[in-house]
Formats: C-alpha cells, structure tokens, sequence
C-alpha cells in the first residue's frame, strides 16, 4: 500500500535510471533543483507521467477520509442538510413560478425591468445556496460561509432594489456598462503589459463603451462611474458603499441588514487573505487543539447553514412579495416557516458540539 511519499521515491528512482545518474537518490534530487525550472522540464514531465501511474492507492485513501467525513456529517447534520436542501428546491421552484405567471405573462415596462433584475437576483441567490449546500455536505463551512457573503450582498441588494421600485431598478442595470467599460480597460492594461496592442475591433468596443459611460454621466451625474453610483442618489452620499446600501434595508421594521455585520465580517476573512482568516476556521470547532485545517470538517456547519437559510429567505421574498395573490401569499408563508425551521435546526446541532 505506497504513501504518497513512496509514490515520489519511486518516480524519482525511474528517472535517475533513466538518466543513467550513478549517484545517490539524495545527489540526484540536488542536481534536480539546480535545473531551470522557468522552461518545461523534459524530466519532471516523465516524473509526473510515473506519479500519475502510480498514485492509485494514494488517492484511493484520500478520497476514502473524504467519504469517511461525509458520513459523519450527514449522521450529525442530517435533519438541517436536508431542511436547507428543500429550502432551495422550493425557493427555486417558486421563484420560476412566480416569473411565469407574473412577469412573463405581460405587464408595464417599468416594472418588467424591476421584476426582470429581482428574478435574476433571486436565481443567483438559488444557485449560490444549492453549492452552499454541496460545500456544507462535503464538510466545508468556511467555504460555504465565504459562498454565503455572496448570497448576503445580493439579497440586500434585492430587498433595496424591491423598496426603491422601477427608477432604483433602471439605474442598476444600466449600470452594468460602466462596470463593462472598467472590465474592458482592465483587459486592454493587461494586453498593454504583455507588450502587445489590442486588436481594432476591440478598440473600437471600448469606444462605444466610453460614449455609452459618458451619456449615463450626463443623465445621472458623475457619481454614477463609482461602484455603487446607481445608490448614489437613493442613498443621498456621491461615494456610496454596500454598507450604505446595508443600512438603509429593512428584514422587519426593528432590524435592518447591518444586523447580519458581525457574520459578514467572519465571512469575509474566508474571502481575503488575512492572518486571522488563516487562524480562525469554522471547521476546527470551537473545542479542537488543532491549530490547521487543510482538508473538510464534521464541525461548523452551524453559521453558515442558519444565515443562508435566512438569506436565501430574504431574496425569494423580495421578489415574492411585489406583487401578491393567493398563490404568492401561500408561497411566502411556507418559505418564512422552513427558513426558520432550518435556522433553528442549525442552531440546535451547532448547541450540541
């Protein structure tokens, strides 16, 4: 049964064979790293040729330990795995329901628009929450909570997007060419360092770009080139911030977005490449001595299961909640009781660590 080191041993053996080197293993791996390594090297390919052939029962036992906590994860995370998986299906479900019957179907211009962005929204927002869902499965949480900062920024935005109406909802979109013209510019910088010029076609794409960005400055003002500039005036400040846009959102009418601040600053050190991103991680546990973790977890699923839960909740009811009947009002209710029902169940099992 060869390690992974006896996997390399061998490799390196074939190749000092093949390389009529009479010396030692030891000697061999010194002229190795006196290669230059800048240039594909002929050796390392035929190494890495033998390692392939050879790395089975290596492999084997790294996806058995893999499987072996995926077990133990759905033993110990069964009842909140399971209530957050039916939480996406019906979230989705209802959402492609909801733009048949409502958006699809016809109406004004105005609120077409609105609907249009908060259903694309709430699709990422499905997305987002089903690979949470595969990353919590697979014994990830610090990287579903990263995935979950994502799926906060959007239901924020679509709860904002829901109470600022048709106008708010224009400006977000036509937004999206400013964010395109600094994408273009960033790729011409990039075609520029790597000493070539950009192609005519794609000159002349950016100038279409700059008149298209120069004529939404003149109808809205030069705040609207700013990141957030399509909030500018909604939020009443020329450099406007997500937490701007955070604060102005309501979840009920004694708490705001900026309540979930603490979780979002926890999520963003598995975003960045901080030092305490690197100490901190959910999926050591709160009781472990470990001090690093390379590899998935049976702990800390807790925080990232309770806030995508809710967050996902949040989004299906911005869009759910604009324009209601029977149906909508039916929809609503059953999602607000799973999500809490998935909440509290996260919770619960994240108590009993």
């Amino acid at each position: 049964m060869e390690t992974v080191y006896e996997v390399l041993h061998m490799a390196l053996e074939a190749a000092r064979k093949r390389e009529g080197y009479s010396g030692t293993i030891d000697d061999f791996k010194v002229a190795l790293a006196s290669r230059n390594w800048e240039d594909r090297d002929p050796i390392i390919e035929e190494m890495l040729s033998d390692i392939r052939a050879t790395s089975y029962e290596p492999l084997r036992l790294w996806h058995a330990e893999h499987w072996g906590v995926k077990d133990t994860i759905l033993q110990k995370w069964k009842e909140p795995l399971e209530l957050l998986d039916l939480l996406v299906v019906l979230a989705e479900r209802f959402g492609t329901a909801f733009y048949g019957e409502r958006v699809a179907t016809g109406i004004d211009a105005d609120e077409f628009l609105l609907l249009t962005e908060l259903t694309q929204l709430h699709a990422r927002a499905c997305q987002i929450s089903s690979a949470i869902h595969l990353l919590l499965r697979s014994g990830y949480p610090d990287d579903a909570h990263a995935r979950w900062r994502s799926l906060h920024e959007i239901s924020v935005i679509a709860k904002f997007l829901k109470e600022g109406g048709p106008l708010l909802a224009e400006r977000y979109s036509e937004h999206k060419t400013v964010q395109q013209h600094k994408q273009v510019l960033a790729d011409h910088e990039q075609i520029h360092q790597l000493g070539r010029e950009p192609e005519p076609k794609q000159i002349d794409y950016l100038n279409s770009l700059q008149a298209k960005v120069d004529a939404l400055v003149d109808r809205y003002g030069s705040s609207f080139k700013r990141e957030y500039g399509w909030a500018a005036e909604a939020i009443g400040k020329t450099r406007t911030t997500f937490r701007d846009i955070e604060k102005k959102v309501s979840i009920n009418e004694t708490v705001n977005m900026e309540g979930w601040r603490s979780q979002f600053r926890l999520a963003s050190e598995n975003v960045h490449a901080s030092s305490q991103g690197s100490a901190y991680r959910l999926g050591l546990g709160k009781d472990s001595d470990a001090v690093i973790l390379s590899g998935p977890s049976t702990e800390g699923l807790g925080d990232p299961g309770f806030t995508t839960a809710n967050s996902l909740c949040e989004t299906a009811l911005a869009l759910l909640g604009t324009r209601s009947n029977a149906d909508d009002v039916l929809r609503v209710g059953i999602l607000i009781n799973l999500a809490e029902r998935t909440s509290n169940a996260f919770l619960t099992t994240l108590d009993g660590d």
